[in-house]
C-alpha cells in the first residue's frame, strides 16, 4: 500500500494529511500448507493503512492475512488500538479495516493552541489517477517511522491499480 503526491517539498505536506496515514501491527499464525491441520509458529508484520470516508482504512491483504490480532496506531500515536478487518481480497492485495473505538478517530487540532480541541483524522478522498511520468511522493511506514520520498516518477500504471484516493497534495494507489 502506497500513498503519493507531487513533488513539493517535505515541509509543504500538511501535518494533517500525513494523520490520514497509520500503521498496521498484526500476529500472524498462518496454517501449514503441507500439514493443514497445522498451525505455524506466530509471526508479526507491520504495514501501512490510510484512512478513507466512513471511518475505514485500506491496507495491504499480505499484512493481515491469517491474523489473529490486527492493531491500529494513528500517526504520532504511541497506542496500538484493536482493528477489525471488514474485508480482504488476497487476489488484489487489499484489506478494509474499522476501528470500534471512536476515540481513535480523533486527534487534537493542529491549528489550535489548546490541545483539548480535537478534530476527526483526515479521510483520503477518490481522486483521479496521475498521468505516466508523473513525479509523485510517496508516504507510508517502513520499519517504525513514516518515510516521504522526495520524488518518484510512475514509469507506467498497470492494470491492477483498483483505486485511487486523493486529498489536497496527496494521493493513493492501491
Amino acid at each position: 500500500m502506497t500513498a503519493i503526491s507531487p513533488a513539493v517539498p517535505k515541509q509543504a505536506l500538511p501535518q494533517r494529511y500525513l494523520s490520514g496515514v497509520c500503521q498496521i501491527h498484526s500476529t500472524l499464525t498462518a496454517p501449514e500448507h503441507s500439514r493443514p491441520w497445522v498451525k505455524e509458529r506466530n509471526t508479526h508484520s507491520k504495514g501501512s493503512g490510510f484512512i478513507i470516508p466512513g471511518r475505514l482504512i485500506v491496507t495491504n491483504a499480505h499484512c493481515i492475512n491469517y491474523a489473529s490480532v490486527v492493531k491500529v496506531q494513528a500517526h504520532m500515536s504511541d497506542e496500538k488500538i484493536t482493528a477489525r478487518v471488514l474485508r480482504i481480497n488476497s487476489d488484489c492485495d487489499v484489506a478494509v479495516l474499522t476501528v470500534d473505538d471512536p476515540d481513535f478517530w480523533m486527534m487534537s487540532d493542529p491549528d489550535s493552541e489548546d490541545p483539548s480541541v480535537k478534530i476527526e483524522l483526515p479521510a483520503f478522498e477518490f481522486g483521479e489517477l496521475p498521468e505516466l511520468q508523473d513525479t509523485v511522493r510517496v508516504v507510508g511506514y517502513e520499519l517504525l517511522a513514516i518515510f516521504l520520498a522526495s520524488s518518484l516518477c510512475l514509469p507506467n500504471i498497470s492494470n491492477s491499480i483498483i483505486g485511487f484516493w486523493s486529498s489536497p497534495n496527496t494521493i493513493i494507489l492501491l
